[in-house]
């Protein structure tokens, strides 16, 4: 799901994700937050660790800012926030994040 706004609560899109994001979601989430300088677009999505939210804010200058947040059962935590435009690196951030967590949650629930 992709939303976008100033709290981010308007719908703009319903993208239903699979367990990975891929770099086109990215650049469609970067394309979104550029149109809309100033407010947070989200890409939200389910896994069975958490419920995932990668934030994306990009200013008025065109610098994009990105934070991944997972909330489980009692808590909401942001794994990361980087500072830039290489969706590249994005990518592998957030792919090397969710294997992490699941491989984490894993060792819990063993």
């Amino acid at each position: 799901m992709l939303r976008i706004g100033k709290n981010a609560s308007s719908t703009v899109a319903v993208n239903p994700l699979k367990a990975q994001v891929n770099l086109g979601d990215l650049y469609q989430l970067f394309t979104q937050g550029s149109a809309s300088r100033g407010s947070e677009v989200q890409l939200l999505w389910r896994t069975n660790v958490g419920d995932y939210t990668l934030v994306l804010k990009v200013d008025a200058r065109g610098a994009a800012l990105w934070q991944l947040v997972i909330k489980r059962k009692f808590d909401r935590s942001c794994l990361w926030s980087l500072a830039t435009s290489d969706m590249a690196e994005v990518h592998r951030r957030l792919l090397l994040s969710c294997h992490a967590m699941d491989r984490f949650s894993a060792g819990l629930s063993a």
